[in-house]
């Protein structure tokens, strides 16, 4: 199944992370992510994934079920099925959260 949609960002990135892996973040700083410490952590756990678009804008998404060669792969994992696909700004800090089940749950 092909799945489209468009995102736009302040920040020239675009996160991809599971919510309830990440939902720990809540109570760091807004922008947590921006510290490579705990961005480099949090990738090299397969948590996330922050995209450099290379400028602010709206960008479409295309999810598709393969990927051909010539493209790129990372390892994510995604335990709860809650997938996030957005803007970094929106990414979880500072009490922040996307969804009101993803604090429930915390």
């Amino acid at each position: 199944m092909i799945q489209e949609f468009s995102i736009s960002t302040d920040t020239a990135t675009i996160a991809v992370f599971d919510l309830a892996v990440i939902r720990r973040r809540i109570y760091y700083a807004p922008d947590w992510w921006s510290l490579i410490k705990d961005e480099v952590q949090e990738i090299n756990d397969g948590n996330i994934a922050f995209l450099g678009v290379g400028q602010d804008g709206s960008y479409r998404v295309i999810i598709v079920e393969d990927i051909t060669d010539g493209f790129g792969a990372l390892y994510l994992g995604f335990p709860s099925g809650q997938v996030f696909i957005g803007a970094g700004e929106d990414t979880v800090g500072g009490d922040f959260i996307l969804l009101q089940e993803c604090k429930d749950e915390s």
